[in-house]
């Protein structure tokens, strides 16, 4: 079976914290908890694809420290191809600080440093040599990387998923690019130009970034579900009710678990359920990699 995923972006080390409460402006806390942990979002992304049975390349680059030896030994130990993972001679290991509160809510900054060299040479190395059935991108790398990125693989006929985060505004050329495009309510407010509060405001977006771009859109929307428009339809899918316990990797567990079933059963409304299913396992685990499930834990038929 065909089922070969590239995955390009973000790998970081996750300094995670949690928190009674988020402090307020000037406030010292102490954490309840503590973990140093791989993350990222295309990292995230890839382990949860891997996890479900696709065969993934990672493309990303770390630094030349203890946190880029660490990537390495992850990913090796998971199963992913590293030959496309490069390092810096001169800049560290991407890192984020992670606060997370007792509602599972999270606030999340994030140093790219060593994700900000990666080339759109190194990413179209993996796409040309290995040659993935897809490909999946976010939007943590500069511009003109991704813009080359989505032109040249688009091209080529491989398809395109695209996280859209965080929201950038590519050219239109770039947009028209992208087969599956997966946002969330306020990234889908951000490109259509206005407040997604309702199911209703939800459709009407989708249909305005459907008419930009082509694409098919893939809206998660948190408890309200996920609607996917496409040419002459669009489909709402529920989410089962939960109490979170962190929701830091569920968008990318989300966006990874996708990528792998629609490649592995070409079928993009089962790969919505799949994905929904994962995501919602994901958010009752703390951290991020850690939280991600592996399809012998999902029931995902019915």
């Amino acid at each position: 079976m065909k089922n070969k995923l590239l995955v390009a972006g973000t790998v970081n080390i996750d300094l995670s914290a949690g928190l009674p409460r988020f402090p307020s402006t000037g406030e010292t806390l102490a954490s309840t908890s503590y973990s140093e942990n791989i993350g990222g979002k295309a990292a995230n992304q890839a382990v949860a694809a891997n996890r479900f049975g696709a065969e993934v390349v990672f493309a990303g680059k770390v630094g030349e420290d203890a946190f880029g030896k660490k990537v390495f030994e992850f990913f090796q130990k998971e199963g992913i191809d590293t030959r496309y993972l490069y390092k810096s001679e001169t800049v560290n290991t991407g890192n984020s600080f992670i606060l997370v509160d007792t509602h599972g809510d999270n606030i999340i900054v994030t140093n790219l440093l060593a994700n900000q060299e990666l080339t759109k040479e190194e990413i179209f190395g993996g796409v040309f040599e290995t040659k993935p059935e897809a490909v999946l991108l976010q939007l943590e790398i500069e511009n003109e990387e991704i813009e080359a990125v989505l032109n040249t693989i688009s091209k080529r006929g491989i398809p395109l998923f695209v996280n859209l985060a965080p929201v950038k505004y590519l050219s239109k050329e770039a947009m028209t690019r992208i087969d599956y495009l997966i946002i969330n309510e306020v990234e889908a407010g951000q490109l259509a130009e206005m407040k997604v509060t309702t199911e209703e405001k939800a459709e009407e977006a989708a249909e305005i970034i459907y008419q930009k771009t082509g694409s098919v859109i893939i809206m998660t929307l948190g408890g309200k579900g996920v609607l996917v428009k496409e040419r002459g339809s669009k489909t709402w899918f529920e989410v089962p009710k939960l109490e979170a316990v962190d929701t830091t990797a569920a968008g990318d567990c989300f966006c990874g678990v996708l990528a792998a079933e629609w490649l592995q059963e070409k079928d993009l409304h089962q790969a919505v359920r799949s994905a929904i299913k994962a995501a919602s396992k994901s958010v009752l685990t703390r951290g991020s990699v850690q939280s991600l499930p592996y399809k012998e834990e999902i029931q995902l038929r019915g």
